[in-house]
């Protein structure tokens, strides 16, 4: 999954926008900005997005996430 696919599961405006600051302010251009959306999520972070989501501690929806 990429960070890209991630952030289309996010529910929350407050929580959606926080996380596209931080990856705006990390990249140097729009054409970083596209490689850092691009970016793959290791399974081990992938696994933590999912075990706080089911926590409910964050707004995502965990459909389609394998």
């Amino acid at each position: 999954m990429t960070r890209f696919e991630l952030l289309q599961k996010v529910n929350g405006v407050k929580e959606y926008s926080r996380l596209v600051f931080e990856m705006v302010r990390k990249a140097d251009s729009a054409d970083g900005l596209a490689v850092e959306l691009s970016s793959e999520i290791p399974e081990d972070g992938l696994q933590t997005i999912k075990s706080v989501a089911q926590k409910g501690v964050y707004p995502l929806s965990l459909d389609g996430i394998q």
